[in-house]
């Protein structure tokens, strides 16, 4: 399995917002990027297995391939 790193956004809340709001709101941004990072990964990792079962490769909606 691949390690995967994620840089924390560098965003810092507003001086006036509640430390444990904004422990929250950066723990749900670093969240967020974990996931369009595994998604991304496995999004890669399958076109790659495609690409070498010789299928042709997985047509989205917005390509207007059809599905």
């Amino acid at each position: 399995m691949k390690d995967i790193f994620i840089e924390p956004e560098t965003r810092e809340p507003a001086a006036d917002t509640d430390p444990s709001v904004a422990e929250a709101e950066r723990r749900r941004l670093l969240a967020e990027q974990v996931a369009d990072r595994i998604q991304r990964e496995l999004t890669g990792d399958l076109e790659l297995l495609r690409a070498r079962l010789g299928l042709a490769p997985r047509s989205t909606p917005d390509d207007g391939a059809g599905g």
